[in-house]
């Protein structure tokens, strides 16, 4: 049996499907996989986590004649994870026998239940649709892991080997944690500048004694030296050093895996340091929600800005950087000292003085914009992000609707008993009690409305049943104490 899959995306989207195709290949032992592809690191790192596959470039200039050449037109099973028309015109013109994933029936987009279901929620409500990407995906096959397995690890290469050492000349450094540091993105809008970069890893370095590398391709190169030359200016003396374009897939991979925290935003990188275990602080603003795309994984922490008018629609740029809620340099400070275990103590404008990282949610006055922070429960299953304490979130209707609503669909695509009541206990005690709940109608039309657009009748019924019996349970928990 021949298994083709499509991987036209970049890094980190290949990353995130590798469960499926874990999970396909075990339900299909003798299957051989070939994976096509059109970004080089994806090539790449094929062959990191699937030693044993073949691969196939997708050129732009000779599509067709690259797809007739590469014989991949003989697949007993093509996998897709884009809804992208390109993708959606490959698995017509491929014909395969059978087909896994989005695909044009008599013309028209044919999507699964779990795209169905996160459509639906998006539609209505951005913020409502907690489906992280992965498990949308893993729902494709039955069986696939609920979790990122590793890369094939090579060494570090003895010229990278060099440079990390030169961050232990000083004494007062030498056992700080390594600190990796991404600064690319490909799209400006899911971009941090380099200087407030900077700034945050100066407002960490003063009660932390980091090292810092920089990581990056040739291209990024330009954002590294930004970084170095601010950082310099902030933090004299302070061990730092610039390997953006100096790494391979798999070197990258090797050095994240040796580093104590990366930070960066929404990246392929990001995900490449999910599969291998690295401690993550990842930044989500402009077009990206961390709900949706959150490196999957039970080592990360999210800090996602809120503008008033986002999310941005991808690709669209409006040009008003204060709409894209980049996280202030001092917030993103003191959450690297958290993460890091110390503790910090700059905050934000109006948050309470407390001391430490000011919790769940901080209001930036001057642009009106909201920073969460979100952090990883048990991989339990599938993914799941929690306000981070202390200063629980309240438990307000879209977040009432939004916790059921990924429970019912979690059930539904994965079976009952991983949406079960049960499973809401530890996450209650991460929300405030008080004045929580206004509208158990609106949630309940909310929730009819996603089941209407996103399910046909048969799943409709099923997720409904869920979510209703979920709902009920909060009605009975009303005016009960869950937390302090």
């Amino acid at each position: 049996m021949r298994v083709v899959a499509l991987m036209t995306q970049r890094l980190g989207d290949f990353v995130q499907a590798t469960p499926l195709l874990r999970g396909i290949m075990a339900g299909h032992p003798d299957a051989t996989l070939r994976i096509a592809y059109h970004d080089l690191s994806v090539g790449e790192a094929s062959g990191l986590f699937f030693p044993g596959a073949q691969t196939a470039r997708l050129r732009g200039s000779d599509l067709r004649g690259g797809l007739d050449s590469q014989g991949l037109g003989k697949a007993d099973l093509l996998v897709n994870v884009s809804m992208g028309m390109l993708n959606m015109w490959l698995v017509w013109y491929l014909g395969p026998k059978s087909i896994i994933g989005p695909r044009l029936q008599e013309g028209v987009p044919h999507v699964t239940r779990g795209q169905g279901l996160a459509l639906a929620a998006m539609f209505l409500n951005r913020r409502l649709g907690r489906l992280n990407l992965v498990d949308i995906w893993r729902s494709y096959q039955q069986g696939s892991p609920a979790k990122l397995e590793a890369p094939r690890l090579e060494g570090i290469p003895g010229d990278l080997l060099s440079k990390l050492k030169t961050l232990d000349t000083d004494s007062a450094h030498a056992n700080g944690p390594l600190v990796a540091v991404h600064l690319g993105a490909g799209a400006r809008l899911r971009r941090y500048p380099a200087e407030d970069m900077a700034q945050a890893l100066a407002i960490a370095r003063e009660k932390i004694p980091l090292r810092v590398a920089l990581l990056g391709t040739q291209r990024e190169r330009a954002l590294t030296l930004r970084f170095l030359s601010t950082y310099a200016t902030l933090a004299p003396g302070a061990p730092a050093v610039g390997l953006a374009g100096e790494t391979s897939v798999a070197s990258l991979a090797a050095l994240l895996g040796k580093a104590d925290l990366l930070v960066s935003s929404d990246t392929g990188v990001a995900h490449l340091g999910a599969s291998v275990g690295t401690r993550l602080l990842t930044m989500f603003f402009g077009p990206a929600l961390c709900h949706e795309t959150a490196p999957y994984s039970d080592r990360i922490t999210c800090l996602q800005g809120i503008a008033p008018c986002g999310p941005c629609v991808e690709g669209r740029d409006c040009g008003r950087p204060k709409c894209l809620a980049l996280p202030p340099s001092g917030l993103l400070g003191d959450l690297i000292v958290r993460v890091l275990g110390k503790g910090g103590n700059r905050i934000l404008g109006d948050a309470p003085a407390k001391g430490g990282h000011p919790g769940f949610a901080v209001k930036d006055q001057g642009s009106g914009s909201v920073f969460e922070t979100w952090e990883s429960g048990p991989l339990a299953g599938s993914q799941n992000l929690l306000p981070v304490e202390p200063s629980p979130a309240a438990l307000t209707d879209t977040q009432l609707t939004a916790l059921i609503f990924r429970k019912a669909a979690i059930g539904l695509l994965f079976g009952r008993e991983s949406g079960d009541c049960a499973f809401l206990e530890s996450e209650l005690l991460r929300y405030r009690e008080t004045g929580w709940l206004r509208d158990y109608d609106a949630v309940g039309k909310d929730l009819n409305c996603i089941a209407e657009n996103g399910l046909l009748e048969n799943d409709r019924e099923a997720f409904l049943d869920h979510a209703m019996a979920l709902l009920d349970y909060f009605k009975q928990r009303k005016g009960k104490t869950w937390n302090a």
